[in-house]
């Protein structure tokens, strides 16, 4: 907003300071502290022209990435059967708060404690997302399939025995 009424702006000099301010929460995650200051405007001659010091402090949060484990969960379907599985998945990483999802609800949900619950009848494959609580854009996930069992041929094999 203030650039369209004050064009001059746009030619602002800046100067970021990144200095670390203590230690991690987890000691993998690190808090910076991040300091701002305007030094100056570019003014119509092309000239930075100083201006009375504008200063900006605020932190800055950095954390491992977020894994699920298992990354891959396969799960047997047996139409006949008809089992429903429950298995639990963690995650780590980000700042240790997760809300849990599903993509696809008909074939596994799961709890806000990372338990995987596949429903009746479903067979395909869907993503279980963690997603950081604070940063829903920070997230992993694990793909779950539900697939039906298959005959696996043997083929002729021939076993040698070596005999001393």
């Amino acid at each position: 907003m203030c650039c369209t009424v004050c064009p001059q702006l746009l030619n602002l000099r800046l100067q970021v300071n990144l200095k670390s301010s203590g230690i991690p929460v987890n000691n993998k995650n690190r808090i910076f502290q991040v300091l701002g200051e305007l030094l100056g405007v570019r003014g119509v001659t092309g000239h930075i022209e100083p201006i009375a010091q504008l200063t900006a402090k605020t932190e800055l949060y950095i954390y491992e990435p977020i894994q699920v484990t298992p990354s891959l969960l396969i799960l047997p379907y047996d139409p006949l059967a008809k089992v429903k599985y429950e298995v639990p998945v963690s995650a780590t990483g980000g700042d240790g708060t997760y809300t849990w999802s599903s993509a696809k609800n008909s074939i596994a949900v799961v709890t806000q404690r990372g338990l995987v619950k596949t429903e009746l009848n479903s067979i395909g494959s869907t993503n279980i997302t963690a997603a950081m609580s604070t940063n829903p854009a920070i997230r992993g996930s694990c793909m779950v399939s539900n697939l039906s069992q298959s005959v696996v041929p043997f083929t002729h094999t021939y076993i040698y025995y070596i005999y001393n």
